[in-house]
């Protein structure tokens, strides 16, 4: 049983109150910044810029104040997009407590300039005391104005790509708490999370554990990355950390705990932020990194496709040991999980190629037996290559070529007391270029890709189920009109037909959307006498990136349920 800890908001504000009289203020903060940043390299990164803004909410019924961080080559360019972080202040702070507490400009200009992190558009929002999370400040819905309102209107008014994969997340103390919430609820929304000192169980704010033990299976393990880290002397969340840490290992939550010398103070914060810059930057997918078709096919076929990708892994022995050890291409770092079975690592290639080859570089805690697997969206797995009688060493695995974004070894058995420890994970494509011609618009673009939902029936039912090819499983809504699911296709493509297999709970009155960025959307079908079955839609073919069916009008009490969501 997972032991949580309970803060009532009364002494939560004290103990805060106090923590924040020696932190939050210029005076009490050190001008010292982490070990190793280069000043010098400041003067090249001058044109960047911190700016104080507002939105005007409808959500909180108030203008809703922001600061936000635009990098060095904004101003000298009108067409340049930008990844985005939305970074979160602490209890009893606001927006400006980054910029003039934490360093933050100073921070991320020099991770930029030494090439740590991308240029990036940071904003911080004033967050109030509200936790980030509707109803823990009385009537103020702060969840759904950050989700549904502030991340919209950045894509709006900045020159952000306005895509989950260019979108990370991370903060402090209350902003930590914020972070995980967003990560973890609204997952579509976010490419990582990084959580620093975060005050993860705080009374009157909606339950992380809750909120992660809900989920199936299959969503925990496709939740996106995340890190927390926390100081070992911070008398005031340490305990909190552990016991999430705790949790998120219990259902098998992919993450990186780390914990080092420090308490709840600034200083601490500012060594954060570098890291969660980087994190954030190693986790962002940028339209056109590593897209150039003119190299044919020299540094994809031969060469070690894994090598310094993002890896992810089910656990952590700790954190000496993460999962970017086993792409990082040394022999002398590696992964290793927790003491215990079927753990797991795989690696994002960044988009979808050819592989037919991995070669796994054991430390003397190998696996006896696992299994290679491959996906094209971290969530449905498919084993291409099953070993039971692995003896370390160096394994080296060939199976038949197969397309594949994701590739994983799934930890069956262990053949020590220790996890499982990789110094290297290799993954190599075959001699010769794919065919890129048999990707027409006869294939179902949605199979295998991501989906999200308005609701699910419960955990039986996720949006995977209807982009899964099976007409076996299915996703079902809760059992209200105006529910919807919609489908990620992976990038902006020709569109022109949408093919709706129902099960006996059907839609009578929907729609067919689609949009570039799943937050603005286009009616392109309207379907008013939906009689179940199978309905074949057709319209004009756009281009989009995310297709929608939003069903208006149940047929049944039950809610809208699709075996198969098909797009062509």
């Amino acid at each position: 049983m997972e032991k949580v800890l309970t803060l009532s908001m009364g002494l939560l504000t004290l103990i805060f109150t106090a923590i924040l009289s020696g932190c939050g203020d210029d005076a009490a903060v050190s001008s010292s910044y982490p070990e190793g940043f280069d000043e010098a390299a400041l003067a090249i990164t001058g044109s960047s810029s911190v700016t104080t803004q507002s939105i005007n909410s409808s959500v909180l019924g108030r203008n809703v104040q922001y600061n936000i961080y635009l990098p060095p080559s904004y101003s000298s360019s009108t067409t340049k997009k930008y990844p985005v972080m939305f970074l979160l202040h602490g209890y009893g702070d606001d927006h400006t407590a980054w910029a003039t507490s934490g360093s933050m400009k100073t921070i991320t200009d020099t991770a930029i300039s030494n090439g740590s992190a991308a240029e990036m558009i940071i904003v911080m929002p004033n967050g109030f005391t509200a936790f980030y999370c509707n109803g823990y400040t009385s009537g103020m819905n702060y969840e759904t104005f950050l989700s549904q309102e502030l991340v919209p209107y950045i894509d709006s008014n900045y020159r952000t790509y306005g895509t989950k994969e260019t979108r990370s997340i991370a903060g402090l103390s209350m902003g930590g708490y914020g972070t995980a919430l967003h990560l973890f609820k609204h997952y579509e929304q976010y490419s990582s999370g990084y959580a620093m000192s975060g005050a993860f169980t705080v009374g009157g704010a909606p339950s992380l554990s809750s909120l992660i033990s809900g989920y199936s299976a299959a969503v925990r393990a496709s939740l996106p990355p995340f890190t927390m880290e926390c100081g070992t002397e911070d008398s005031v969340v340490i305990s909190m950390n552990t016991s999430f840490h705790s949790t998120l290992n219990q259902y098998n939550v992919a993450h990186e705990y780390i914990t080092r010398s420090g308490s709840h103070t600034w200083d601490f914060w500012k060594v954060c932020l570098p890291k969660a810059l980087q994190f954030a930057t190693n986790n962002y997918t940028i339209p056109g990194d590593g897209d150039d078709d003119d190299d044919d096919d020299d540094d994809d076929v031969t060469g070690n496709l894994a090598l310094g990708k993002t890896a992810t892994a089910s656990s952590t022995e700790n954190s000496s040991y993460p999962a970017s050890a086993a792409v990082d291409g040394s022999t002398t770092t590696r992964w290793s999980s927790s003491f215990s079975n079927n753990q797991y690592i795989y690696v994002d290639l960044g988009s979808a190629v050819s592989v037919s080859k991995v070669i796994l570089k054991w430390e003397a805690a190998y696996g006896s037996a696992y299994k290679i697997q491959t996906s094209s969206n971290a969530y449905n797995w498919t084993d291409v290559a099953n070993v039971t009688n692995g003896n370390g060493g160096t394994d080296e695995i060939s199976f038949t070529a197969v397309t594949a974004r994701y590739v994983r070894m799934y930890g069956i058995t262990r053949a020590t007391s220790y996890g499982f420890s990789l110094y290297e994970f290799e993954v190599y494509g075959p001699s010769s270029g794919d065919d890129d011609d048999d990707d027409d618009n006869t294939a179902n673009l949605a199979l295998g890709k991501t989906a999200g939902a308005s609701s699910t029936e419960n955990s039986n039912y996720p949006a995977s189920a209807a982009v899964d090819g099976s007409t076996t499983t299915r996703w079902s809504s809760s059992f209200s009109n105006n529910q919807y699911i919609y489908v990620d296709l992976g990038s902006a493509v020709s569109v022109s037909k949408v093919i709706l297999k129902w099960e006996a709970a059907y839609g009578s009155a929907y729609k067919i959307q689609t949009s570039s960025n799943a937050y603005n959307w286009t009616d392109v079908a309207n379907v008013t006498n939906g009689n179940g079955g199978t309905d074949e839609i057709s319209f004009t073919a756009v281009t989009a990136r995310y297709v929608r069916m939003y069903g208006i009008t149940r047929a049944t009490s039950y809610g809208f349920s699709l075996y198969e969501f098909e797009v062509y």
